[in-house]
């Protein structure tokens, strides 16, 4: 798109890069501020979602062995921690697909 802006000789001057430039950064604002916005919302569900997976997995381990299924595999279990992080991870980024 192209505009003409008058200047102080009544003569006019082409601005048509000026324009450019200015729809441009405008762009560059919105995305960085929906960025920002999705930040937040992926730490909300995250905190969210932590918090709802630790309550699980310290009842987990809370319960005894014979009710809950029997592990293959021997190896060490991840902490409780880790256990609600990795899950909540999980969960909130299949909040954000679609």
């Amino acid at each position: 798109m192209t505009t003409y802006l008058a200047n102080d000789s009544a003569s006019f001057q082409r601005t048509e890069g000026t324009t450019m430039a200015l729809t441009i950064d405008n762009r560059r604002r919105s995305q960085s501020k929906f960025k920002r916005t999705e930040s937040i919302e992926f730490r909300l569900i995250f905190i969210a979602a932590f918090a709802v997976f630790l309550v699980a997995a310290t009842v987990e381990r809370i319960l005894p062995m014979r009710w809950l299924r029997k592990r293959a595999d021997r190896s060490p279990r991840k902490s409780i921690f880790e256990q609600a992080k990795e899950a909540a991870n999980t969960c909130a980024a299949y909040a954000f697909m679609g």
